[in-house]
């Protein structure tokens, strides 16, 4: 109780008031959310039950009796008492989520995991084609909740393409290997947690507009009623118009 609550951002999509929790269901693995609130007893009290009680709805036998194939319940009790308790901190899908906070985390193990990975990449400079699968398919699930780092994986794709394609190794070069010490930073951060208020859409507090032509580049913000602008010279614009000429 002394750990203070995070400090949700007004979200850019409406929701009715009387929404005060839910449930969700990924594959094999379900979640229910609840407000836990001096007004909400009930609520928490059919939460602690919802997922069992979907999975018996779905797949309860409907012939008794007559049923052709005997099989077993479908709800492992002693999973669901283990696991599937209320509380505040729970890891699903393989990210740990503080409600109390209001962050989510990469667990350790897998923070431990992706980076000793990274590490391999950088000491061995050439990898093979599945480890750089198993690599991109690792980054790929961290970009979840850092959606910007997903520009950073643009040359670790287009590696992975091409030693798919030749089924040979990758050799990384200086631009991918500066990437993996990028990431090796975004995982820290990942590990550490971030805030909720970073992944969902929220209102915007600032708007600003801004263009760019073969002149120059310049925009307009409403919120603060400042404009800027900046002209392009003559080595610029030829720059920027033309195509720098093709290597031979």
């Amino acid at each position: 109780d002394e750990i203070p609550f995070g400090v949700a951002e007004e979200a850019d999509v409406s929701l009715d008031e009387s929404c005060v929790g839910g449930v969700d269901g990924y594959i094999d693995d379900g979640i229910t959310v609840a407000l836990d609130t001096p007004e909400t007893t009930g609520l928490i009290s059919r939460a602690a039950q919802a997922v069992a009680m979907a999975l018996f709805l779905i797949f309860r036998p409907l012939a008794k009796g007559l049923e052709a194939i005997n099989r077993p319940d479908i709800l492992s009790v002693r999973k669901m008492l283990a696991e599937g308790g209320l509380c505040e901190l729970v890891i699903f899908l393989g990210w740990l989520i503080n409600t109390r906070l209001l962050t989510v985390a990469l667990p350790e193990e897998k923070y431990i995991a992706y980076s000793t990975q990274i590490q391999e990449c950088l000491d061995a400079r050439r990898i093979s084609g599945e480890k750089l699968k198993t690599l991109v398919g690792r980054l790929n699930h961290v970009c979840y909740v850092i959606p910007d780092g997903r520009h950073f994986m643009s040359r670790l794709r287009n590696l992975e393409k091409a030693s798919a394609d030749s089924n040979r190794f990758a050799t990384l070069d200086d631009e991918t290997r500066a990437d993996l010490r990028l990431w090796l930073t975004f995982l820290k951060s990942a590990r550490d947690g971030i805030s909720i208020n970073r992944i969902v859409f929220r209102k915007p507090t600032l708007q600003s507009y801004s263009d760019a032509s073969e002149f120059g580049i310049g925009g307009y913000s409403p919120s603060t009623g400042v404009a800027w602008r900046y002209e392009f010279t003559d080595e610029q614009q030829l720059a920027f118009t033309f195509p720098a000429p093709a290597r031979s």
